[in-house]
């Protein structure tokens, strides 16, 4: 009996797991020594992921500037590629709830693996 319950568990898992990972059509995912950046596709939007990798990473700001960066390069990257956002792009694709995150965490960096800036941004393809 308890290894049929664990062979259930186990298995609903697995498929909670599938689950999650086909939300999106495609991730691509990169890291540097500061960050962890990723995205995820689907049929109208793009959705980003950025987070420190440690807690010397996160007393600083600049993991940020760096997040942002790898952000606004993919995204135009993406318009070049016929992809039109339906929202301008800037410089700060995260924005300033970004910088705010950054900060709150500066003087606690031990919270690192809690913090993840995300944006979503929604697109269309251009017709050729």
């Amino acid at each position: 009996m308890k290894f049929g319950m664990l062979f259930t568990a186990v298995l609903l898992t697995g498929c909670a797991s599938v689950n999650s990972e086909t939300d999106a059509d495609s991730v691509v995912q990169s890291s540097s020594e500061a960050i962890d950046f990723i995205v995820e596709h689907n049929s109208s939007e793009v959705a980003l992921k950025c987070r420190p990798r440690s807690k010397e990473v996160a007393r600083e700001i600049d993991w940020v500037k760096e997040c942002n960066q790898r952000a606004f390069d993919y995204l135009t990257e993406q318009e070049s590629n016929s992809v039109e956002f339906v929202s301008e792009i800037t410089e700060k694709p995260f924005g300033m709830a970004a910088d705010f995150a950054a900060r709150f965490l500066m003087p606690n960096p031990e919270n690192f693996k809690e913090v993840i800036i995300t944006q979503s941004f929604e697109y269309r393809l251009h017709e050729i």
